[in-house]
């Protein structure tokens, strides 16, 4: 993973998770967030429909089929699979 190596150079390594607060380097700052308990998420039960939403979707979408570009096609006229 690339990425893990970049940040090695900022004194972070996945073994070794850093606390809150400033990489070993100085110049990046690490934060934990701690995640709100679950039942602050999704506390109240999901509503049972909303037609107005779907109606306003599906428009949107074939508005965006309609408007949307042609599929991009080779000049040479070879065609993809």
């Amino acid at each position: 993973m690339a990425w893990i190596a970049a940040f090695a150079a900022w004194g972070y390594t996945p073994r070794e998770l850093p606390g809150d607060g400033p990489l070993r380097c100085g110049d990046v700052l690490h934060r934990r967030l701690a995640m709100p308990p679950r039942e602050t998420i999704a506390s109240e039960p999901a509503p049972s429909g909303a037609p107005a939403a779907v109606e306003r979707y599906e428009e949107a979408l074939a508005a965006m089929t309609r408007l949307a570009a042609p599929d991009l096609r080779a000049p040479s006229g070879v065609t993809h699979p």
